[in-house]
């Protein structure tokens, strides 16, 4: 007798129409250990049991389904046929049990989806055998199947955590939006596009006014709110697809404007400029919120062939250095020189 105390219990189905033939295998199988078993008379009643063709979710399919060949209304190929075109139920191997050996019958039946096949009457050693081996395959395949998917699962979860750590790695921790680094590298692929294109490159920089002196009076954690509300001010009105916010160091954030000609940057500016200063400030005095305030550096060039995108860097941070060194809230656009002009 088959000892399957140790391994999961294979659920099988028969299906046939003969009320003998169906006992006959129910007690093979039974003696052989199998305790998993069901017995259908015909093939509309197999596919109700299998869900077909709508599954019900609570329906347990069988591991292997023992299949006549001749059912009355539908014969046994064409039954596995119907099956083996169901997604979920085409990895179910089917053994066909047929007194038809004639080869044409046999070439149809593995055509169909057979995976084997046992000849009536049926042997029981001989018919135990094939089960055994059908089993076996079905195990093998299955912790195949199981290997794949934890494999695709850990792929997806490796790709999630690729990702996410990208992300990280670009973006500044405080202020959520792209990081110094990320800006570098945008800045150098926008750089080579405009020098290809013959199209002219935009960059603000912006430096809050008085920010010591803000964290000195309201403390540190009032300095990062105030950050965050200005790095989520800047990200809001730029919104032009290829546009990037980041923030470029301590208090001063980096604006880059691809295909920006030098009155579009500043007018962006004007904008963000008056953005800032009519918002809302996390600290509260008693006269009302704390006053926040930036100065605004524009520069736009055209790249030239061989060159490198500092002279625009060059030209924001000097333009910068003016609107501050001519008070608070202020504008400034700035003169663009490469090397050798």
């Amino acid at each position: 007798m088959n000892d399957l105390t140790n391994t999961a219990q294979p659920r099988i189905l028969i299906v046939d129409d003969s009320d003998m033939d169906r006992l006959l295998l129910r007690t093979f199988l039974e003696r052989a250990g199998y305790r998993e078993v069901q017995a259908v008379g015909s093939a509309r009643e197999a596919f109700h049991l299998l869900g077909m063709p709508r599954p019900e979710p609570e329906r347990i399919q069988p591991d292997i389904i023992l299949m006549d060949w001749s059912l009355g209304e539908m014969n046994g190929i064409e039954a596995c046929r119907r099956i083996k075109a169901v997604e979920r139920l085409a990895g179910i191997p089917i053994v066909m049990v047929t007194a038809n050996t004639d080869g044409q019958v046999l070439k149809e039946a593995f055509e169909a989806g057979v995976a084997d096949y046992v000849t009536k009457p049926t042997r029981e050693v001989e018919f135990l055998a094939r089960i055994r081996g059908i089993e076996s395959v079905k195990r093998e395949q299955d912790a195949r199947k199981a290997h794949e998917r934890d494999l695709q699962d850990l792929a997806l979860r490796l790709e999630a955590s690729n990702l996410m750590l990208l992300r990280e790695a670009s973006l500044d921790s405080l202020t959520a939006v792209p990081n110094r680094r990320r800006f570098e590298d945008a800045l150098e692929q926008e750089w080579r596009r405009a020098m290809r294109d013959r199209t002219p490159t935009s960059l603000i920089l912006v430096d809050l006014d008085a920010f010591t002196a803000y964290n000195d009076t309201y403390g540190v954690p009032a300095g990062d709110q105030c950050l965050k509300r200005v790095a989520g001010l800047l990200s809001r009105q730029v919104r032009r697809s290829g546009d990037l916010v980041a923030r470029w160091e301590g208090d001063a954030f980096a604006i880059l404007l691809p295909a920006t000609h030098a009155e579009g940057a500043r007018y962006v500016a004007e904008t963000l400029r008056a953005g800032v200063e009519a918002m809302e400030s996390p600290v509260s005095q008693p006269e009302g919120p704390a006053r926040v305030t930036a100065g605004f550096g524009v520069a736009t060039a055209v790249p030239r062939r061989a060159t490198d995108p500092e002279p625009l860097i060059r030209g924001a941070q000097q333009a910068l250095a003016q609107a501050q060194g001519e008070g608070p809230n202020q504008v400034r656009a700035g003169f663009v020189t490469h090397k050798g002009s």
